[in-house]
């Protein structure tokens, strides 16, 4: 295990959608263990500004469900509620490696990460330590076992999404993606290069996002919907 010079820790609490379909509340804690590779300091602190947009304003309060579990397509079009979706169990490991991607994708050229440690109070408290290329594995994972993700699951893409929900119905499959680039909430890397950028721009906690959909086939009765 690497000896990575910075360390930060944080929780946040959320429900997850069990096999048995019990929605069980829980609280996380979370340590992520990195270097700071880049000699910008804007490029730092806006980093940071993504890692504590990604607890405070998406991961706090939402529920997790496995991707293939249908009842994440009910909660997304019914529920006034952020559905992140895993691919499965067990559930605190793969939210400990999804968050682990999704910060060293994010924050690419930035900061670098060696591994994280996650704890849940839901059991024995037990502390999971999740290395970097243990974490993208996951991500190996779902890229063959989901087709149609051509570019790759929420926690490896670069951009400001953190959820995929499949979408099924008689007609067609549809794969409905939050996407949205970091500028839009003041967060890409050349927000400081404007001299007149004085403040840092905080996000409003109700901030509601916009999906892209995509398309899939036909839905016929030889289709595989698991």
């Amino acid at each position: 295990m690497n000896n990575s010079p910075f360390k930060w820790s944080t929780s946040w609490s959320g429900i997850v959608l069990g096999d048995d379909n019990l929605l069980l509340p829980n609280k996380w804690t979370m340590t992520f263990s990195y270097n700071a590779v880049s000699d910008c300091l804007e490029h730092r602190d806006l980093a940071m500004q993504r890692m504590e947009f990604m607890i405070d304003q998406k991961f706090n309060t939402a529920i997790w469900v496995d991707f293939d579990n249908n009842w994440s397509e009910l909660f997304y079009k019914k529920f006034n509620t952020y559905v992140i979706t895993v691919p499965g169990d067990p559930f605190d490991s793969m939210i400990g490696a999804a968050a682990l991607c999704k910060a060293a994708s994010m924050t690419k050229d930035v900061f670098e990460f060696s591994h994280c440690s996650i704890t849940s109070e839901l059991g024995y408290s037990v502390e999971n330590i999740i290395e970097l290329d243990e974490a993208l594995a996951l991500s190996e994972y779902t890229a063959d076992n989901h087709f149609f993700m051509a570019d790759g699951p929420w926690f490896i893409r670069e951009d400001c999404g953190f959820t995929d929900v499949l979408c099924l119905d008689e007609e067609e499959v549809t794969l409905v993606k939050d996407s949205t680039p970091w500028s839009e909430h003041k967060m890409g890397w050349d927000q400081y290069d404007d001299d007149n950028v004085l403040n840092k721009t905080f996000v409003e906690k109700d901030e509601r996002w916009i999906p892209m959909v995509i398309k899939g086939g036909k839905n016929g009765k030889g289709d595989n919907e698991s």
